[in-house]
């Protein structure tokens, strides 16, 4: 109990120091805006919604894809409600309320103990895989030159790295391994390499409109070129990646804001960088709620006949 206390209050006390200096920041850069010369393009905006809207809806297929190859299938709209509805739990600090909340809710549809527990995990891993691949290209940035001493280097391992990881195999043995550090049974099974193209196609679309929301909400806030569409897209899905590694920030609170407010200022400026992730975290949480409850009330609909034959 007191080993309990003590990593609950280590987590608070990070949280609330990343959110001092974070915040900080953030207070000083919005007051040097120009509210007055500030003009947004709703159109972008809008259009930012959708994307972002997109994401979820990959995230979803995502999940109904893994759950297929595990011989587990369950029909789109389950599987997506269930994603949608655990992503809610990336607010509570630990981010164990995701894979909780999501192993809860399917087996509550008949699926294995041990498929409820490896579909949220690996479904995370995937994700975390894509995004080393996608932000590689920051090493060799101008921003990230600063930063970052020995880029080749670093290239290199992590390329190393994400080869390894991308392997069916070594999918199952990193997912086990996280099962295991949750007290969850581990499961043997065989997926190839072939099977596995889907699920990441399926990721990488969705780190894509996870980049793609970003640089419009960029746009709707101001002018800012097409062609940083791609290095947008790297800092995007390493804030998210960083954010989700961060277990005592709920939902990547102020390390996603950091990292944007770091990587975006060449681009738009610090004022402009700092809004955009203010306007980022707002729209996503509102986002997050939205599809929540719309997962919460399709899975409503489901009748007890439809959990029984799935």
């Amino acid at each position: 109990m007191k080993i309990k206390r003590l990593k609950g209050f280590i987590q608070i006390l990070l949280l609330m120091i990343l959110l001092y200096f974070v915040g900080k920041a953030i207070i000083k850069q919005i007051s040097n805006i120009h509210w007055e010369t500030l003009k947004v393009n709703y159109v972008f905006l809008l259009l930012a919604l959708l994307s972002d809207i997109i994401t979820r809806v990959f995230g979803g297929i995502l999940y109904s894809s893994l759950l297929t190859r595990l011989n587990s299938f369950l029909p789109y709209r389950i599987a997506m409600s269930i994603s949608w509805l655990s992503l809610l739990g990336k607010y509570i600090p630990g981010k164990i309320a995701i894979l909780g909340s999501a192993m809860y809710l399917l087996s509550l549809y008949k699926v294995r103990p041990e498929i409820a527990a490896i579909v949220p995990v690996m479904a995370n891993g995937l994700v975390a895989i894509v995004c080393l691949f996608l932000s590689l290209p920051l090493l060799f940035s101008q921003q990230g030159g600063k930063i970052i001493p020995f880029p080749h280097f670093w290239f290199f391992l992590l390329l190393f790295i994400g080869i390894l990881t991308i392997l069916p195999k070594n999918i199952l043995r990193l997912t086990n391994w996280l099962l295991n550090l949750i007290r969850r049974q581990s499961i043997q099974t065989n997926l190839r390499l072939k099977q596995m193209v889907i699920p990441f196609g399926i990721v990488l679309f969705q780190c894509l409109f996870t980049g793609l929301t970003t640089w419009l909400m960029m746009r709707a806030l101001t002018t800012v070129s097409v062609s940083a569409i791609p290095m947008v897209i790297s800092i995007s899905v390493l804030a998210g990646t960083l954010g989700f590694l961060a277990f005592f920030s709920p939902a990547g609170l102020g390390v996603r804001e950091g990292v944007y407010l770091l990587l975006l200022s060449p681009f738009i400026g610090s004022e402009m960088a700092v809004l955009t992730a203010v306007c980022l975290r707002l729209l996503q949480t509102l986002i997050d709620l939205v599809m929540g409850i719309a997962g919460s009330g399709l899975l409503r609909l489901s009748t007890h006949e439809e959990i029984k034959n799935v």
